[in-house]
């Protein structure tokens, strides 16, 4: 099994629940094709999403989602995981009740980067995170290296967004995010 990230923009907003209640109509679907959902991240205004999925490949993915008659997806990409908190009931645990959000932040590269490459530079700004208090949680970087969607926790967006810049570390796209666990992967009701 990999990891496939799906990134959808949406033209109007939807609801953390509209998208479990997806998940829950589809997850037939989604077996057929040996696919497993686990967590959701919604843009706080509804438009943006980002999913993970354990799945066979991106083009499983792909198919399911054209069965389905789901509206395409911006980005369709197979990654591997890195970083303390790639756990979803980890991450759910840490996001209720708490004063502080989840933040994502979308690279692009145009020429592929090593992991080390850009740890390096976070690590090397260690000071700026702990001043903005902001700590990264997880990173998913695709297998040809040239996109990745890190996840961090921070008083807001704009703390993310202030340290990435300060630290040179690209970036498409900083947002503010809610966490949907998916049923089935964590056998406990949806955290928000």
């Amino acid at each position: 099994m990999a990891i496939v990230i799906f990134e959808r923009t949406f033209q109007s907003p939807v609801s953390g629940e509209q998208i479990l209640n997806i998940d829950r109509r589809n997850r037939w679907c989604l077996q057929a094709h040996g696919i497993g959902a686990k967590r959701h991240l919604l843009s706080r205004d509804g438009l943006r999403i980002c999913c993970v999925f354990d799945a066979p490949d991106a083009e499983s993915v792909r198919t399911a989602a054209q069965k389905i008659d789901a509206p395409p997806a911006d980005r369709v990409w197979s990654a591997t995981a890195h970083g303390p908190r790639a756990d979803a009931q980890v991450l759910s645990s840490r996001s209720e009740g708490s004063e502080r959000t989840l933040v994502l932040v979308e690279r692009s590269f145009q020429e592929p980067v090593r992991l080390d490459d850009v740890q390096s530079v976070e690590d090397r700004g260690a000071w700026c995170l702990s001043l903005n208090r902001v700590e990264f949680l997880v990173s998913w970087l695709a297998l040809d290296r040239r996109r990745m969607i890190c996840l961090y926790e921070a008083p807001d967006a704009e703390s993310v967004s202030r340290t990435n810049t300060r630290l040179n570390l690209p970036f498409d796209r900083i947002w503010s995010a809610d966490l949907y666990v998916c049923d089935d992967a964590t056998e406990m009701p949806p955290a928000v």
